[in-house]
């Protein structure tokens, strides 16, 4: 995947990338969108039973979110604040 297909205008502001999740590859996909063409620090959000179940991905730059709890805000809260962030 060398190519991005569609339209897709880069402002250099930090970016919030939602994917539908139909399979594993949709996180990998858009780490390679972010190699190639954005270059920005990448943070993911990923279910807290799957990063329990997948520790390792806390090392790279993974963080939780509980689905059907209150938690979900204090999640997105933190999302926000990455997008504080310039890098």
């Amino acid at each position: 995947m060398d190519t991005i297909k569609g339209a897709f205008s880069y402002s250099g502001n930090p970016v919030l990338a939602i994917a539908n999740h139909i399979s594993w590859w949709d996180g990998f996909c858009l780490m390679h969108l972010n190699l190639k063409v954005l270059n920005r620090k990448f943070n993911f959000m990923m279910l807290e039973v799957q990063l329990k179940k997948h520790w390792y991905f806390q090392y790279s730059r993974a963080y939780s979110v509980k689905k059907k709890s209150q938690s979900v805000i204090s999640s997105i809260a933190y999302t926000a604040e990455l997008l504080q962030h310039s890098k």
